[in-house]
C-alpha cells in the first residue's frame, strides 16, 4: 500500500491489534508491505487497512515496476 503521508501511531495500533490472521505487514515510511496468506478479498488485514488508512492505494510489485519502468521511459 503506498500512502500520501506517514500513518498516525493510533493508526498503526489499532491495525496491529488482536492479530493478523496469518497476514504479514510490514511498514516502511509512508509504504506497508502486505503479505496476506490466503487472498487480500478474505482478509481481516486488508479490511482494517482499507477502515484505518482510506487514503492508502495498493498495487502489487508487478504493477509499480511497469510504473517504474514508464516512469524512467525504458
Amino acid at each position: 500500500y503506498l500512502l500520501p503521508a506517514a500513518p498516525p501511531a493510533a493508526a498503526v495500533d489499532a491495525l496491529l491489534a488482536d492479530g493478523l490472521g496469518g497476514d504479514r505487514l510490514h511498514l516502511a515510511g509512508r509504504t506497508l508491505y502486505a503479505l496476506f496468506q490466503d487472498s487480500v478479498r478474505t482478509s481481516k488485514a486488508a479490511r482494517r487497512i482499507a477502515k484505518l488508512l482510506p487514503d492508502a492505494t495498493a498495487r502489487n510489485l508487478r504493477t509499480l515496476q511497469a510504473l517504474l519502468t514508464l516512469a524512467e521511459g525504458e
